[in-house]
Order: C-alpha cells, then sequence, then structure tokens
C-alpha cells in the first residue's frame, strides 16, 4: 500500500516540476515580448499590440495560478536571495497570511531549514 503513495507522491513531483518548467518558459516569453517592444520609440510600438500582450500575459499567470492554488500541498518559489517570488493557497493558510503580503519577502517568516532559520 504504500508503494503506491510512493508511486503516486513522484509522479505529482514530476507533473509538479514539468508544470513550474512551463511556467518559466511562458513567464520568459513574457519577458522576451516585453524586452523587444522597450528599445522601439513611441511611434514604433503599437498600442493595441502592447495591450494584446498584456492580456495574454495576465490570463495565463492567472490560470497557471488557478493551477497551482488548486493543488492540496504547500508550493512555494523563491528567488536566488530566498525572497518568495510565489506562494499557493496552501501556503497562504498555513502562515495566515495574504499572496501580496509576503511576495518579496525572506522565506524564513515560513520557519523552513532551506531559509536558514534551523
Amino acid at each position: 500500500m504504500w508503494l503506491y503513495a510512493v508511486v503516486g507522491l513522484l509522479l505529482i513531483i514530476v507533473i509538479l516540476g514539468g508544470f513550474i518548467i512551463h511556467l518559466k518558459k511562458k513567464l520568459n516569453e513574457a519577458n522576451a515580448s516585453w524586452q523587444d517592444c522597450e528599445g522601439k520609440s513611441k511611434l514604433d510600438v503599437d498600442p493595441q499590440e502592447v495591450e494584446k500582450l498584456k492580456d495574454k500575459h495576465k490570463k495565463e499567470v492567472y490560470w497557471l495560478t488557478s493551477i497551482l492554488d488548486a493543488l492540496p500541498m504547500p508550493i512555494s518559489i523563491t528567488d536566488k536571495d530566498m525572497n518568495w517570488t510565489f506562494i499557493n493557497k496552501v501556503v497562504e493558510d498555513m502562515l495566515g497570511l495574504k499572496r501580496e503580503d509576503v511576495l518579496g519577502k525572506h522565506c524564513s517568516r515560513w520557519g523552513a531549514n532551506i531559509c536558514n532559520t534551523d
């Protein structure tokens, strides 16, 4: 019985890993689109195209965030300085804080060993 649980957990980890890679790819694509617009003068950039990109980006972020929030396990993503860049709904509930209040802050508030909070 425990073997099924381990296999199930490994499957979830693999799926989640693939999902995070997909999320990073989408965010990189969005950043590339924004960088393409940065070097152009205001006359060279079609405002409607910019709005389309913004709308597409918002929809993708909402969709991906909704999927991560639906998972029953805590998920947090940090940058190289261990500052939170994402937490899902389970982590919000564990911390008793809203996502907006912790993003950009050091993950030591969670008390995890990886955050240097032994």
